[in-house]
């Protein structure tokens, strides 16, 4: 038996990235009917190196993919992609002035401003579970538990 070895993530392969990008365009290209090949955008290379790649491979294939159907024949530019040093597109959410409560009120506060920041939305970009990196439906459950209106609820 031949023991290779484990293949190292894609975030310790980065010369590989270029070479894969090409590979799932010429790949992916076909089966979405393009005549034309795409060409990833100027400066969006090294953003693309920057990145951690949690998916490895198959996430590049996907990030790819989608990119293509996104492009509508202009250079890639991965822009769902949130890159390491980007600054957040979101607003920042500006700390809660501290009095006494208990926790559930400070939570209750806490998704309170992050709904008022979304204009009231919770799921979708821009929202407040993307602004606040959790399952809409985890934020959900979580409002409800502390009675934070939200949606027809809050109208």
């Amino acid at each position: 038996m031949i023991n290779c070895g484990a293949i190292p993530p894609l975030r310790n392969r980065l010369d590989d990235i270029p070479k894969l990008i090409d590979y799932f365009i010429l790949k992916k290209s076909p089966e979405m009917k393009r005549i034309d090949i795409a060409k990833v955008a100027s400066g969006v290379m090294d953003r693309l190196r920057s990145y951690r790649w949690p998916g490895n491979i198959r996430e590049l294939e996907n990030a790819v993919e989608r990119s293509l159907i996104l492009s509508e024949g202009k250079p890639l530019t991965f822009d769902d992609i949130k890159f390491k040093g980007t600054p957040p597109s979101e607003p920042s959410i500006e700390p809660l002035e501290f009095e006494e409560m208990n926790y559930d009120k400070m939570l209750f506060n806490f998704y309170q401003k992050a709904l008022d920041l979304t204009e009231g939305r919770v799921e979708g970009k821009g929202g407040a579970a993307d602004l606040l990196g959790v399952n809409p439906r985890t934020l959900r459950h979580r409002m409800r538990r502390i009675s934070v209106p939200f949606g027809r609820s809050a109208e």
